[in-house]
């Protein structure tokens, strides 16, 4: 696997060693294949932003990338890490929710360039007419350079600031991680052992360019194995699931995979015409991550797709997060992960899948948050994960860097951990997450985790589907209650 110490250095290493390879290909619709770029057209398209950004922005300085999925995303990023410029990725300001969530990545990263692809620029400037971004230069990447200015080297070291990935903010406002390149190298590599890639381990993906695994697992690792990615807006994926699995099947992917909801969607959607003809056993490893992975889901897909050749050894439950980089754990391709490894908590019954062991050179320990003891093997106590590419903090917030990152076990030990809030225990070394440390829900002194109560309750009826329930807490004249919608 190839060393390298940056992304700057990986893009010229790429563009050499497999310069004519096809690299991303991007289906805009989900279905019709629009233009696949090689290794070497990556490179290209990349350093066309350089002097430009060079122009703007010193090295060091901030751009937040608002762009539709697409190609001119992956070159506008690429640039940013040849230029030493901190990319922000943040998702194309369309609707109220992403709007909201653009602006307040703005507010928080304060940027100093807007990147955008032409098509787009007039919107963005609306956008970026705001007070945060007033006085903020919005680029499109259009502006006249010259040779020289594209062959201009660039200093990256493996210390700079490479990216600034920030959280889902599912249950908090968004925050940004600060991603130096030793740290996304760093699990790229642990990435690649752990799923047993190489060069060909073909990727089709629709997450979002945004989000870590959109981004880290399915657009930088392919271009760090050499191999190729195709593909489409989560948009296609989301308006007919069948397209997911028609990309794979066309393309003989090796990897891919998705929340669990997304598998969900595929077992109940994707219909018998969709079905026929349509061949998954190329498909070796199904990750499933990003959310609590279900046992039942598991098992419905397999019912669903082993007529289609889909294997359910490929099945690969993970657990990550940003502040890590992306993965700390998963299970092998080749284990039956939803059936074997599946243990039923005593209060709900509800099975847990493993999320398998720790990724090379990083430790996860199981700490009680009240004694920040280690808790002993099969005990549930909040994860905490030690490693190389555990971040080094939150931009601009300082005393939430300092507890969630800083963390030490018991005082006594030097060496220091970041705290995921995830609650879980290990058992033979292999993970197992039960809920969130923050979201206990607390009824007559009896603490409940809502997302078992949801998965009971979207159990309960056949017309009920996974993620269809939530459950929260009620509290009317000093009595607390427990619903469920």
């Amino acid at each position: 696997m190839m060393m390298v110490p940056t992304l700057a250095k990986l893009l010229h290493d790429r563009a050499k060693s497999c310069a004519h390879n096809p690299c991303y290909t991007f289906l805009p619709n989900g279905e019709s294949e629009g233009e696949t770029w090689s290794f070497a057209r990556v490179e290209r398209e990349a350093r066309k932003w350089v002097p430009i950004l060079r122009r703007e922005a010193p090295a060091g300085a901030r751009a937040l990338l608002l762009f539709p999925p697409g190609l001119e995303f992956l070159a506008a990023f690429w640039g940013c890490m040849d230029a030493g410029i901190v990319a922000v990725p943040a998702g194309y300001p369309r609707g109220r929710r992403s709007l909201e969530r653009a602006a307040a990545i703005a507010v928080d990263c304060q940027p100093d360039v807007v990147l955008t692809d032409a098509d787009n620029l007039e919107a963005i400037k609306e956008f970026s007419r705001r007070d945060t971004l007033r006085h903020v230069q919005v680029l499109d990447g259009s502006q006249q350079i010259s040779d020289d200015e594209i062959l201009a080297s660039s200093s990256v070291e493996p210390d700079s600031i490479a990216l600034i990935q920030y959280t889902s903010g599912t249950t908090s406002t968004p925050k940004g991680v600060v991603l130096r390149h030793r740290h996304l190298v760093a699990n790229q590599v642990m990435i690649a052992h752990a799923m047993k890639h190489d060069d060909s381990s073909t990727f089709v993906s629709w997450l979002p360019h945004f989000h870590d695994m959109g981004l880290i697992g399915n657009l930088i690792h392919p271009f760090y194995l050499g191999t190729r990615c195709i593909f489409m807006p989560p948009a296609a994926f989301l308006q007919r699931p069948a397209r997911w699995l028609q990309a794979i099947a066309r393309y003989r992917a090796h990897t891919s995979g998705a929340p669990n909801f997304a598998y969900d969607l595929c077992a109940r959607q994707i219909s018998a015409n969709d079905k026929a003809g349509l061949d998954l056993s190329s498909w070796r490893v199904a990750f499933n991550g990003s959310e609590p992975v279900q046992s039942a889901t598991l098992r419905r897909f397999r019912d669903e797709f082993s007529n289609c050749g889909f294997q359910a050894g490929s099945f690969y439950p993970t657990y990550g997060l940003s502040e890590a980089t992306l993965m700390v754990s998963g299970g092998m391709p080749e284990e039956a992960v939803y059936e074997e490894a599946a243990i039923r908590t005593a209060r709900s019954g509800r099975a847990l899948v493993k999320c398998g062991r720790s990724v090379p050179d990083t430790e996860i320990r199981i700490v009680s948050p009240q004694t920040r003891r280690i808790c002993p093997d099969g005990a549930v106590g909040e994860v905490w994960v030690h490693g190389p590419s555990i971040a080094d903090g939150y931009w601009s917030r300082v005393e939430e860097t300092s507890t969630i990152f800083h963390a030490r076990i018991d005082q006594s030990e030097d060496r220091r951990y970041l705290r995921t809030g995830d609650l879980g225990f290990l058992r033979d070394g292999e993970l197992f997450i039960t809920g969130r440390l923050k979201d206990l829900v607390i009824v007559r002194g009896l603490k409940y985790q809502p997302h078992e109560i949801e998965s009971l309750a979207s159990a309960s009826h056949p017309m009920a589907s996974t993620g269809s329930a939530a459950a929260f807490q009620l509290e009317d004249r000093s009595v607390q209650t427990l619903a469920v919608v």
